[in-house]
């Protein structure tokens, strides 16, 4: 993946309202230079980002971190330190999932005009057209959300593609494992459905998905890898 050149202007035209505002949640991960810089790479330039480091130590780290610093000055970027949000039963780390909420809760106080709400997590990276692809389904109303394709690489070296089997989403189709966080999803679902949010599980994705279909949202499996999970 090449490395963008934070020094130049960014092509963003403020009239424009925002394409896909992306949810990042870090526990302080090195890794997350990495996909900041997915982000700022991107073709299509009409995105935001919600950082939300979760807990003490991960702030300690990622405010640590000289390598990201410079990143954090693009505008369309925005950090939450959540310190206190410490999970249940004493853990260091809240579940991605329910940091996720916290983004989403802001994103919709804060009336971000966005089309959709996308999420990334700090040890994975986006391919550089991931936001142009999801911009052709914004004059699309009808549709709720949108459901990619994603890739990751065992230790051996192979590729396995993360997809649900058939583009004729039901919700049997929704198998844990068959899903990623690789989706965008309209930010109207989220600010007039507040208790579509994601679960407390270790397969919260999938959950979130099986919500979506339960809820009668319209969603779309879309044959595009534009996400890749921790290499």
């Amino acid at each position: 993946m090449n490395e963008p050149n934070v020094n130049e202007a960014h092509a963003t035209d403020e009239t424009r309202d925002t394409i896909a505002t992306f949810v990042l949640p870090t526990i302080g991960r090195s890794t997350i230079r990495r996909t900041v810089c997915s982000l700022i790479g991107q073709t299509e330039s009409r995105w935001r980002l919600y950082v939300v480091v979760d807990g003490a130590e991960a702030i300690e780290r990622f405010d640590n971190n000289g390598a990201l610093k410079p990143l954090l000055t693009d505008e369309r970027i925005v950090v939450m330190r959540e310190a206190k949000r410490l999970g249940a039963n004493g853990v260091v780390h809240s579940s991605a999932g329910a940091t996720r909420n916290i983004a989403i809760d802001r994103i919709v106080a804060d009336r971000v005009s966005t089309s959709f709400v996308a999420f990334v997590d700090d040890d994975d990276f986006l391919m550089p057209d991931y936001v142009e692809k999801i911009a052709q389904f914004v004059s699309q109303p009808l549709l709720d959300a949108v459901i990619f394709r994603a890739v990751f690489f065992t230790a051996d070296g192979d590729v396995h593609c993360i997809a649900p089997n058939t583009q004729s989403l039901g919700k049997q189709n929704i198998v844990a494992g068959q899903v990623s966080i690789a989706m965008a999803i309209r930010t109207d679902v989220f600010v007039n459905k507040p208790h579509i949010r994601f679960r407390n599980s270790e397969v919260e994705d999938a959950a979130l998905a099986q919500l979506l279909i339960a809820e009668k949202c319209s969603v779309r499996m879309i044959p595009y890898t534009g996400y890749v999970v921790r290499k």
